[in-house]
C-alpha cells in the first residue's frame, strides 16, 4: 500500500498500517520533504512509524519510478498540488497496472475512495 501525503502522515496512514498488519502487507508513505518526514514520525508514534517505509520526494516522480507496477493500493492526498495530474496520468495509459485508487478529502474531513476510474463512495 502506498500513500502520497501533501504534508505529514496522519491517522489515514495509521489506518493503512493496521490494514497492512492484518493482510501481511506493507505501507510506503511518500512525503514532500524532511520536515514532513519528522512530523510524520512524531504523529504516527514510535511503533507505527517503524512499520512504515518513508520516502521523501515529489509524489508523482516517486510513484512512477518505484511503484509503477508494484503497488496494488495507492492513496493520493487531495491536498497535493498535482493530485489531479497524478490521477489523469494513470487514466491516460500509464503502465501502472490495476491500482485501487483512493483520494483523501481532508478539508471536508471525509475520505472518498475512487475505485478504478469511475466509482466512488465515502466513509
Amino acid at each position: 500500500m502506498v500513500v502520497a501525503c501533501g504534508g505529514a502522515a496522519d491517522s489515514t496512514t495509521l489506518a493503512l498500517v493496521t490494514a497492512a498488519h492484518q493482510t501481511g502487507g506493507q505501507v510506503i508513505c511518500i512525503v514532500p520533504g524532511h520536515e514532513e518526514l519528522r512530523a510524520s514520525k512524531i504523529a504516527l508514534g514510535r511503533m507505527a512509524s517503524h512499520q512504515v517505509q518513508f520516502m521523501v520526494g515529489e509524489a508523482q516522480e516517486v510513484l512512477l519510478e518505484h511503484y509503477d507496477q508494484a503497488a496494488d493500493f495507492v492513496l493520493i492526498d487531495c491536498n497535493l498540488e498535482n493530485h489531479e495530474e497524478i490521477l489523469r496520468f494513470k487514466r491516460v495509459g500509464s503502465k501502472m497496472g490495476q491500482w485501487l485508487w483512493g483520494t483523501m478529502h481532508l478539508a471536508a474531513e471525509s475520505l472518498a475512495w475512487h475505485v478504478a476510474q469511475k466509482h466512488s463512495f465515502c466513509l
